[in-house]
């Protein structure tokens, strides 16, 4: 749903007092092509955050694919097979 720091909110799940009630089965990324084909013109902390997330993410999902070229969204799968091939 935007922007954040996926080991802080894991940390913040993780406190004596959720801890008990919380299991982590994975974490979902969902990936704006139209947002990432203009990734150079975001500021450099917001590109790795960005990049944070996608490393930290179990599944990732590529959405709004419909907005851009055939080869940007090739460009951007080979690109997430390198930050993430596990995902």
């Amino acid at each position: 749903s935007g922007v954040a720091e996926p080991l802080a909110v894991v940390d913040a799940c993780f406190t004596p007092v959720l801890a008990p009630f919380i299991t982590l089965r994975s974490m979902v990324g969902m990936i704006d092509a139209s947002m990432y084909a203009q990734i150079k013109s975001y500021p450099r902390d917001i590109v790795a955050l960005f990049y944070e997330q996608l490393r930290h993410c179990s599944t990732l999902f590529i959405n709004k694919v419909d907005k851009v070229e055939v080869e940007e969204t090739a460009r951007l799968l080979r690109h997430l097979e390198r930050i993430n091939s596990d995902a």
